[in-house]
């Protein structure tokens, strides 16, 4: 037995629920004959199940806001989808003991080519090409575990600021994870947001949390999973695309065949991707420093 069986379990403790659930979609008998555990690809116990014909990827969610968070993921997808991205088909989101499983459509992964990595860029143009009326959306979203507040705001700056990066400041200090003098550096940077932000955009629908494991390829397409779905900032999504491994220029540049980047971009990069940097901080991962300072060295 491994140490990660425990997780495996803890999900199919659960196997009645998902079958009859996944029987009621299809309208027929559904039973699990093959289990792939995901769990050193995933934060929480998930696996795909499958009879062999049929299959799906569930996983599961403990605390009083686990449904919560399922269901925004579902409204994110459907967002995603009417938008002519491809997303996982929702076969249903059941209520636990203390949690929640979501269920969805398993689909088959392939390997990355260059081909795939376009298509992947011009997804994201795709998604980028739907605007809206202001910076937000209908309803909050979650970052992972964080509750992302999407009231909607005129200006993205203001957005930028008030949505993603301050309710992380104000948690770190709140925790005892940032010291008062950090913090206040910090929000030194929302005074300058007027200057280093670049040009105005229009509110754009955004992934939200587009790194690339988020983006898979399939036989079909690109298919996104796990968004923050809402309107916001372009450059958000491209920054975050390669912030755990860098990604092929092929991405980037099928994107501009659709939507153009701003020639400045790069140089913001690291400006979009200071969430990240608090949210290792509300994560309790500790407090990447050097990331942050070369941050605020840069653009204060």
């Amino acid at each position: 037995m491994t140490a990660k069986e425990p997780q495996i379990e803890e999900l199919l403790d659960h196997r009645d629920e998902i079958e009859a659930s996944v029987s009621a979609y299809l309208g027929h008998g559904w039973g699990i004959s093959e289990i792939q555990d995901l769990v050193e690809k995933s934060s929480h116990p998930s696996a795909v199940l499958s009879d062999e014909e049929f299959g799906v990827f569930a996983k599961l969610r403990r605390g009083r806001c686990a449904a919560e968070q399922f269901r925004c993921e579902t409204v994110g997808l459907s967002a995603m989808s009417m938008a002519g991205i491809l997303t996982p088909t929702v076969v249903g989101c059941l209520l636990i003991p203390n949690g929640a499983l979501l269920v969805l459509k398993a689909v088959r992964i392939i390997e990355r080519t260059k081909t795939a990595w376009e298509e992947a860029g011009r997804s994201l143009a795709r998604l980028h090409s739907v605007k809206g009326p202001r910076f937000g959306f209908d309803e909050d979203s979650y970052w992972g575990d964080f509750r992302q507040n999407n009231r909607p705001l005129d200006s993205w700056n203001a957005f930028f600021w008030e949505r993603w990066i301050e309710p992380r400041i104000e948690y770190g200090l709140d925790k005892g994870h940032l010291t008062v003098d950090f913090a206040r550096e910090v929000e030194r940077l929302a005074h300058r947001l007027d200057t280093v932000c670049g040009p105005r955009v229009e509110p754009s629908l955004v992934h939200g949390d587009a790194h690339q494991n988020n983006i898979l390829s399939t036989p079909e397409g690109p298919t996104f999973v796990d968004p923050n779905v809402h309107f916001g900032h372009p450059e958000l999504d491209l920054a975050f695309v390669d912030y755990f491994q860098p990604v092929p220029e092929a991405l980037f540049s099928a994107y501009a065949e659709m939507l153009p980047i701003d020639e400045d971009f790069s140089d913001r990069r690291e400006l979009w991707r200071m969430p990240f940097y608090l949210a290792m901080v509300e994560g309790h991962e500790g407090i990447p420093q050097d990331q942050i300072r070369a941050v605020l060295d840069r653009f204060l």
